[in-house]
């Protein structure tokens, strides 16, 4: 397992590669929580599989031509089995139109690689009052799965906290069913919790669905705001 890790906030503060050992194709015992999406995603014949993490890219209508460009070089270099979109994807405090106009440009490099994306939240998300709102999560999840198609890997659970909160399970070479080799959780992080802009974190029902999804299975967790954040 790979994971390539890079957070785009504007002006680039920081960049980072992390690398993670690779996963283990043991079989093991059936999870009493089957994975809910048909989506088959699998370990290469070398036992290899990478994820592409893209957090904070927090942009409006327009993005900016060098975001475009790492994005579209990092995919290039790594070549991703899956991207993953951890939140703040935009800046929050934009309309539905310029919520649109920019998701659209930054999956513009996703789609021409056929490169497969899944989709959480952070706190900037959903940020702002109309005529300023980009809509509510549901629309956005909506949005980026109706734009990816057959790439979009959607791992919803409705009964979880937030929007595009759930797994997605990894599958050794040639197996397709019973208990996968991996597993990646995204979790949606919530917003904020108080008028002093305290930001949310895990919930509960999240934790008990990772407790409850293969538990004995090596995973790997998303989520834009791990704790919550107090300051």
């Amino acid at each position: 397992m790979e994971v390539v890790a890079m957070n785009l906030r504007r002006h680039f503060t920081s960049i980072f590669l992390a690398v993670a050992v690779l996963a283990s194709t043991v079989l093991l015992p059936k999870a009493a929580v089957p994975a809910l999406i048909s989506e088959i995603l699998q370990f290469n014949a070398e036992g290899k599989f990478t994820v592409l993490q893209l957090a904070d890219i927090q942009e409006n209508g327009e993005v900016e031509p060098e975001i475009i460009d790492l994005i579209t070089k990092a995919i290039v270099r790594y070549n991703p089995d899956i991207v993953v979109f951890t939140g703040d994807n935009i800046r929050g405090f934009i309309s539905s139109k310029s919520f649109k106009s920019a998701v659209d440009q930054f999956l513009a490099p996703l789609l021409a690689s056929d490169t497969k994306f899944a989709v959480t939240f952070g706190n900037h998300d959903d940020t702002g009052v109309w005529p300023t709102n980009p809509g509510t999560r549901e629309e956005q999840y909506a949005y980026y799965k109706a734009k990816g198609g057959s790439l979009f890997v959607d791992h919803d659970v409705p009964a979880l906290a937030g929007t595009g909160s759930g797994s997605i399970p990894l599958y050794a070479f040639g197996q397709n069913t019973e208990t996968p080799a991996f597993q990646l959780f995204l979790m949606d992080s919530g917003t904020y919790i108080n008028v002093t802009l305290d930001l949310d974190g895990v919930r509960t029902s999240q934790i008990d669905y990772y407790m409850a999804t293969n538990p004995s299975v090596p995973s790997l967790w998303f989520q834009h705001i791990p704790v919550p954040e107090l300051y």
